[in-house]
């Protein structure tokens, strides 16, 4: 919701966000279908969000976005245009708790009102006149509507909860009216045809999508049963066969002192990532065609820039609740080593473009997470390397190395 006021608020917030799409496209982690990006071809960021505002929210200048809650119809809330002495719904939101719902907006800062008149704006989503061009509320999606205008389904918790329920979500943006309301979908069609008939599918964390598509595409296999299967023991009796265990020191036995700038010539470079990574999968003739990629780029030397204006007694703060809660009394640091591990250390931070400017609180508080990641990782990097000067071996028999005493493998049913 927060993301829908700025996209109609701030006069350039959709074209930026355009803008890291394509350039993630150029970099080959495509956050779009390729029929998608082939049908972008030779547009502007400007005019890719001119387009989006005038198809998706029927934008008009001046307009100014307020969220509504609509008294006749419990439940729902209308996302909406102000103009003039009317508004224009774009979308709606159903939710069974919109009382908190309002609540959390309100605390957000964002504009809600009650609106005493407006029927139900779900209930004429059907309507050829219909302004609702969004959907939030994925109950919507689950039961009790058959509406061919679903094209795009986006699932921020996806593969949660396995079941029916997912299966019905595809279910709503797969059905197609078709030619002449037959359901059946053109073959070999290209351009923005291939678009429109095309059913698109986004979520977080989505592995379970491409299992579930490739479960789609394998449509007739039986379930798998799984069998146990015990590992055969043929290690030599005579000679016994040897290996080798490491034996870890006890804290009493040495010290890690990180008041001195010197230990950090001994770390090993860390790298935090903050980057996005891209999976697509798509289900062809010839089976699922999986994609997977990452976002994002080195951010490091900007990183470094901003360092000196976070808060380095709440990171500080940080890093003695991480020595208290992992019980590391034989390390000593204080404020100087933070500073000194985030100005010099060898660390690399990789994330989506932007990460690093800051606009808000929130951008802060999201740089002071990062900042007191990065001093954690190179404080855990000297530890272990002290650690590891002090660790011992010993010789143990190889039938206590670890070796597993079973296995199992998958079997599809008949």
């Amino acid at each position: 919701m927060r993301y829908l006021d700025r996209a109609l608020s701030e006069d350039d917030f959709i074209a930026e966000g355009v803008t890291h799409v394509l350039d993630a496209a150029r970099q080959g982690a495509s956050l779009l279908p390729k029929v998608v990006n082939d049908g972008l071809q030779g547009m502007s960021a400007a005019a890719i969000q001119a387009r989006i505002l005038n198809d998706v929210f029927g934008w008009q200048n001046g307009d100014v976005p307020l969220f509504r809650v609509l008294k006749t119809s419990p439940g729902e809330m209308g996302l909406g245009l102000r103009r003039g002495d009317k508004v224009h719904y774009y979308g709606v939101v159903n939710v069974g708790d919109v009382k908190g719902l309002k609540n959390g907006l309100e605390a957000a800062s964002l504009e809600i009102e009650d609106d005493a008149f407006t029927p139900s704006l779900f209930a004429d989503l059907e309507l050829a006149n219909s302004s609702v061009n969004l959907l939030i509320g994925s109950r919507r999606f689950a039961e009790g509507w058959d509406n061919y205008r679903a094209s795009s389904l986006t699932l921020l918790r996806l593969g949660q909860n396995e079941g029916s329920l997912i299966i019905q979500m595809f279910g709503r943006v797969v059905r197609f009216a078709g030619t002449n309301g037959n359901g059946k979908r053109l073959r070999d069609v290209k351009g923005d045809l291939a678009a429109l008939q095309t059913a698109f599918v986004f979520g977080l964390k989505s592995r379970y999508l491409q299992t579930f598509l490739a479960g789609l595409f394998e449509n007739g296999i039986g379930e798998k049963t799984r069998t146990d299967c015990d590992v055969r023991d043929w290690l030599p009796e005579t000679p016994a066969l040897l290996s080798i265990r490491a034996v870890s020191p006890k804290q009493d036995t040495f010290l890690v002192d990180l008041r001195d700038a010197e230990w950090l010539r001994s770390v090993n470079k860390v790298v935090v990532s903050y980057a996005a990574g891209v999976a697509t999968a798509r289900i062809g003739r010839d089976g699922l065609d999986e994609n997977a990629a990452r976002v994002g780029g080195d951010v490091t030397a900007a990183f470094k820039q901003i360092v000196h204006l976070l808060d380095m007694d709440s990171i500080y703060s940080d890093l003695v609740q991480w020595k208290a809660i992992g019980k590391r009394w034989n390390i000593q640091f204080d404020r100087a080593s933070a500073s000194t591990a985030l100005q010099l250390g060898p660390y690399e931070i990789w994330a989506l473009p932007g990460f690093c400017s800051i606009q808000s609180g929130q951008d802060i508080q999201r740089l002071q997470i990062a900042a007191s990641t990065v001093a954690r990782k190179l404080f855990e990097s000297a530890y272990r390397k002290t650690e590891a000067k002090h660790s011992s071996y010993e010789i143990i028999g190889a039938s206590d190395s670890g070796i597993p005493s079973q296995y199992f493998k998958e079997i599809n049913n008949a």
